[in-house]
């Protein structure tokens, strides 16, 4: 099964959504660090990722050395030290990278790590049969409202095919 790092800002994403429980029916091994899990500020959001911590859905690892992470932030300082434990995680797991941020993103991709965002995970819920179009049109209109950081022109391509498809 391949493994998925998760970024903290597609977790807050998908929870402000309620579409959380549908990343974890997709066949990943989801991995998060510990250092994501404490950007988790908001109570309610903290209460729906532990959830899944505690049902084995996302399982969370510890960069145990410390100096690696600094060691990526010197080497990347537009990354939080939140991304180079992502970055790291993923090099050392094999895994893809799930994330909204530009500058990881571009980052993994040096690595020549995958890397997808919210688009690839609507993408995927709606090829699985998890969402339908019409929830997949309704959900990311949306996150258009409060993500500003989306890519707006794949964003309107997506919304066009899928009211398309509706």
């Amino acid at each position: 099964m391949k493994i998925a790092v998760n970024d903290a800002n597609i977790l807050f994403d998908l929870i402000d959504l309620g579409l959380i429980h549908y990343l974890f029916q997709l066949e990943y091994t989801f991995y998060t660090t510990d250092i994501v899990v404490d950007e988790f500020k908001n109570e309610y959001q903290k209460s729906i990722i532990q959830d899944f911590i505690s049902n084995s859905k996302l399982s969370i690892l510890s960069i145990d050395d410390i100096n690696k992470i600094y060691s990526e932030k010197q080497k990347y300082p537009r990354l939080s030290i939140q991304d180079c434990s992502v970055l790291i995680t993923a090099k050392e797991q094999n895994a893809l990278i799930l994330t909204g941020d530009n500058h990881l993103r571009k980052t993994a991709n040096t690595y020549q790590i995958e890397v997808h965002g919210i688009l690839w995970i609507f993408d995927e819920l709606i090829d699985k049969g998890f969402i339908s179009f019409k929830l997949a049109y309704i959900k990311l209109t949306e996150l258009l409202s409060f993500n500003k950081r989306l890519p707006i022109n794949e964003c309107n391509l997506r919304l066009k095919k899928w009211e398309n498809k509706i």
